[in-house]
């Protein structure tokens, strides 16, 4: 299955626990589609990054859902959010959400502001 993934990069802030990032998938198409999030540990030195929160769900046809990437654990100084796509025809848009992240100058953060890949044989 051919997979879009949307990436933050690492975003140099720290997460305490319970912080949280609003996630809002919008799907383009006339079918249900499929996504993965998921809320990564990047802080300095880490190899590999940990991952700290995941959601897998669906999106209904010409739908849009939201949804909380939540800490669970603390993450030192650096974090990253990946969004796994079943289609390319889905957008992405994070903001704060009542996170308490103090990242005004960088939420909301929004589709053309991505790192975008496509892998023709990823999954979701």
């Amino acid at each position: 299955m051919a997979v879009t993934v949307y990436s933050t990069g690492s975003i140099s802030n720290r997460l305490h626990v319970g912080n949280h990032i609003r996630v809002n998938i919008d799907n383009r198409t006339e079918a249900i589609q499929t996504f993965r999030a998921l809320l990564w540990n990047t802080s300095n030195g880490l190899s590999p990054k940990i991952l700290v929160d995941e959601v897998l769900a669906t999106v209904g046809a010409n739908g849009a859902v939201h949804f909380r990437l939540t800490a669970t654990s603390f993450v030192h100084d650096a974090f990253e959010i990946e969004v796994r796509l079943s289609n390319a025809h889905m957008t992405v848009v994070l903001d704060d959400g009542t996170g308490r992240l103090k990242l005004k100058h960088k939420l909301p953060i929004l589709p053309g502001e991505f790192f975008v890949d496509f892998d023709p044989n990823g999954s979701v």
